[in-house]
């Protein structure tokens, strides 16, 4: 799917994650600590620009408790990531789900990847 609206994306995986992206570049942010605070040193982190988007999955063994409630979209200063942790088929494992994107990627684009992901909200099948 990805590549039917990107062609020239990049992919990557391992055993037990996968990436693809388009678009992305290195930017300085700036972090913020779960009370707000935002630190006064930035650090450089890949991300989305305006029509890119980032792609992250992960298998991970067991479910861990996460600082954010998910599934949950969150806004930061330069795109959107959205989180989410599904249960996979065998029951013991989680998929965890980061999906960045720009703020002018493709919404038919975006639709069909969510789709296409499982989700915390559904049992697996």
């Amino acid at each position: 799917m990805v590549l039917k609206y990107f062609p020239d994306a990049q992919f990557s995986r391992t055993t037990t994650q996968f990436e693809s992206k388009h678009g992305t570049m290195e930017f300085l942010v700036h972090g913020r600590s779960k009370t707000g605070e935002i630190t006064s040193t930035a650090h450089k982190e890949e991300g989305p620009n305006f029509r890119g988007f980032l792609l992250r999955l992960q298998v991970l063994p067991e479910r861990f408790q996460m600082a954010a409630v998910v599934p949950q979209e969150i806004t930061q200063p330069y795109w959107t990531t959205f989180l989410d942790m599904a249960p996979l088929p065998d029951k013991k494992s989680y998929l965890l789900i980061s999906f960045s994107y720009g703020g002018r990627l493709a919404p038919e684009f975006r639709q069909a990847i969510r789709a296409a992901l499982p989700s915390s909200l559904s049992p697996p099948q």
